[in-house]
């Protein structure tokens, strides 16, 4: 069933992150943390749109499957070395509050993405709700 495919590929998503996690945090520590958010930041950009029209042509579990863990492997190159660079950003005394602040700020307006995407969709009628998350 599609339900028990979707199970099966989150699960693999998550074994993927789990070993590329470590991986990417090494990665940073040789070519550096902020080098590698720009590179997998700039690559996320510039392959989202060719990525879901891969998966708009064939739907098939397999393409959605290798669309997940390219992203999985970019996500990766972001997330790990943002756990030693985002307290960077702010002063000793103001760092708990801030980084609270950001992380719930970014969770809250980017909950609303899946709302913002469908107003757009039904507006606009194009049936390709990725150009507008």
């Amino acid at each position: 069933t599609l339900a028990s495919s979707a199970m099966f590929l989150n699960t693999g998503l998550m074994i993927a992150l789990i070993l590329l996690l470590p991986l990417m945090g090494y990665l940073s520590d040789q070519i550096g943390k902020t080098r590698l958010m720009v590179i997998s930041t700039l690559a996320s950009i510039l392959f989202a749109l060719p990525a879901f029209h891969f998966i708009h042509i064939d739907g098939s579990m397999h393409n959605v499957f290798i669309v997940m863990i390219f992203f999985a492997f970019l996500m990766s190159a972001s997330v790990a070395p943002s756990v030693s660079f985002l307290p960077t950003l702010f002063p000793i005394q103001e760092r708990y509050t801030a980084m609270a602040m950001a992380i719930g700020l970014g969770e809250a307006v980017g909950g609303t993405t899946p709302l913002i995407a469908h107003a757009f969709v039904t507006v606009t009628g194009i049936q390709f709700p990725q150009l507008f998350s």
